[in-house]
């Protein structure tokens, strides 16, 4: 879980979780979240909720139960 700026998150594997592989709350701001892999993850592959200016490029999630990629906020 991240809530922190400026992060760069590139070339991680996510899966299996019982909630989602990477998640961004409010006051995450401008990261980049590029290149990564979330599959079978109980809630989604990523989840950005409230999260702003997020970069999110060429991520690949498949076999999430809720949703591959969820924007909320």
């Amino acid at each position: 879980m991240c809530g922190g700026a400026d992060n760069i998150i590139l070339f991680n594997r996510t899966h299996d979780n019982e909630d989602s592989g990477l998640q961004f709350y409010n006051g995450a701001t401008r990261n980049i979240v590029a290149v990564n892999l979330a599959y079978r993850n109980g809630d989604h592959g990523i989840d950005n909720l409230g999260a702003t200016n997020q970069t999110i490029l060429g991520n690949t999630v498949f076999q999430n139960v809720t949703a591959g990629i969820n924007l909320e906020g």
